[in-house]
């Protein structure tokens, strides 16, 4: 986020600010949003377009000078009856391939799947290209996924993608969080096999988890959020640096000049090098990183 809140939202009482600053790993809990809406006077998804602005000031777009946010509605809710909210922006970078390039629907599909939820719901400031209309595909909650592309515009994701492929397909199954789990909520010993747990390797069958250590000691995990489809998945390090991201690591659109330590990369079988995801992240490291530590583990039975 590159702009203080009161620069977003000049119109918002200073207790609703408050609640906003408390938002960690790109989710704003249910609980802070039934305050919201009840000191703003408005509903949820009301209150999922207002945060449009937020989300889109954590883009970095170096090379489309194209700012896209996202704010998804988790399928979730509390006592109260509401859910959580989570926000996405396009990530771009200048010295790495483009195929590297992360897309907001990419990065709110991740960030919902890392609190151990699913979307159920859409506000988006632009209509979502195609392969992301593939990834939101797989994992939306209902058998329609709203989008609400405007204030007066909402559109049902299967008007956008009519017949879609689906892992059924290839006689697999849409990908489930592990129930009662969350990677923000999870120690460091813990959170390598707990990130793989969060896999989905629809395509490939080979799930891969990572731990991105920063230089200041923090630790970012990440797990693969494989496509039936493939090309719109991302790798298990691409998610790390998404949850970095939006939890305030001071990410660069040249990568290689941010201050990365060591990656962990935890993989089902041996060798790793048969592993398609284990490659997809692992030579984004060596781009990123090539003077950082990599360490390859076996994932436990």
């Amino acid at each position: 986020m590159t702009q203080p809140l009161n620069a977003l939202f000049p119109d918002w009482p200073d207790e609703a600010l408050e609640v906003l600053s408390t938002i960690h790993v790109g989710r704003l809990p249910a609980v802070k949003v039934k305050i919201l809406c009840d000191l703003l006077n408005i509903n949820v998804g009301q209150l999922q377009r207002q945060l449009l602005p937020l989300a889109e000031s954590y883009t970095i777009a170096p090379l489309s000078q194209f700012i896209v946010g996202v704010v998804a509605m988790g399928s979730k809710h509390d006592a109260s009856g509401y859910p959580n909210l989570y926000l996405g922006a396009n990530i771009e970078f200048t010295d790495v391939g483009m195929n590297y390039t992360i897309h907001a629907e990419q990065a709110v599909t991740a960030i919902v799947s890392a609190h151990g939820d699913k979307v159920s719901s859409l506000a988006l400031n632009a209509t979502p290209c195609g392969m992301c209309r593939q990834l939101l595909h797989e994992h939306k909650t209902l058998t329609h996924l709203p989008l609400s592309i405007s204030d007066t515009e909402v559109i049902e994701l299967s008007e956008l993608l009519p017949r879609a492929f689906s892992p059924e397909d290839l006689n697999k199954s849409s990908y489930q969080p592990p129930q009662g789990l969350s990677l923000s909520t999870q120690s460091s010993d813990e959170l390598l096999a707990t990130a793989f747990r969060f896999s989905y390797a629809p395509y490939s069958e080979r799930p891969v988890a990572c731990v991105l250590e920063m230089a200041s000691g923090k630790q970012y995990a990440g797990f693969s959020l494989e496509s039936a489809a493939y090309n719109p998945g991302l790798s298990a390090l691409s998610v790390a640096l998404i949850l970095a991201h939006f939890s305030g690591e001071p990410l660069s659109n040249r990568m290689s000049e941010v201050a990365f330590k060591r990656l962990t990369v935890m993989v089902k079988d041996q060798p790793a090098t048969e592993s398609v995801g284990y490659l997809e992240a692992t030579l984004l490291w060596q781009q990123i990183a090539p003077e950082g530590e990599l360490i390859t583990v076996s994932a436990p039975d």
